[in-house]
């Protein structure tokens, strides 16, 4: 439910937001290393509030922070995000996460840093880098994609993907990821 809500002439959008939200996990899960919600039936209620700026800007801030019951527990759950559109070539985009929940005797924090970058060479050539770190996992990610687009329909992918553990004393072997792969996939599109 919202009951209050603006759309400015900027293009600039607010909310406050009422939520009711329902799970009713089959087996117990571990949401967090360490902390593990049972099977049950749950129904909790939150509040939110988010400001999105205007998509006319070339730099778009978003704004949201939400607070109440979460499964069995408390949580505050804040995201931001800020987008900066360079025409007609360059798109970047950072966002952070950040939940703190309380279950009783238990409580932790996950967090969530992702950074996106898309280059178009042109309408038929573009690359898109996608990087990010959490810390329930202490890993760092990190995907390159090329698309090009030979004809309407008819697309040439080369995806890298990479994975390195963080959080290390020494520091991030960047020159030995922990995993990686190549992938080259190439779609033809046929008329009959």
């Amino acid at each position: 439910m919202r009951p209050l809500g603006a759309q400015f002439e900027s293009g600039d959008t607010f909310e406050f937001n009422l939520q009711r939200r329902w799970d009713v996990p089959p087996a117990a899960f571990e949401i967090f290393p360490g902390s593990t919600i049972p099977a049950a039936r749950y129904a909790w209620n939150r509040a939110e509030v988010s400001f999105q700026g205007s998509r006319r800007r070339a730099v778009v801030p978003e704004l949201e922070f939400s607070a109440g019951d979460f499964y069995d527990g408390t949580a505050r759950e804040l995201s931001a995000s800020v987008s900066m559109r360079r025409e007609p070539h360059v798109l970047l985009r950072a966002e952070f996460a950040r939940s703190a929940i309380e279950r009783g005797t238990e409580s932790f924090t996950a967090s969530t840093v992702r950074l996106r970058t898309d280059y178009a060479f042109s309408p038929r050539l573009n690359v898109t880098g996608f990087a990010q770190y959490d810390n329930e996992s202490e890993r760092i990610t990190f995907n390159l994609r090329t698309r090009w687009t030979r004809s309407p329909g008819s697309d040439l992918y080369v995806v890298w993907n990479s994975l390195w553990p963080s959080g290390l004393d020494a520091g991030i072997p960047w020159r030995r990821p922990s995993r990686g792969a190549l992938v080259v996939k190439y779609i033809q599109y046929l008329r009959w």
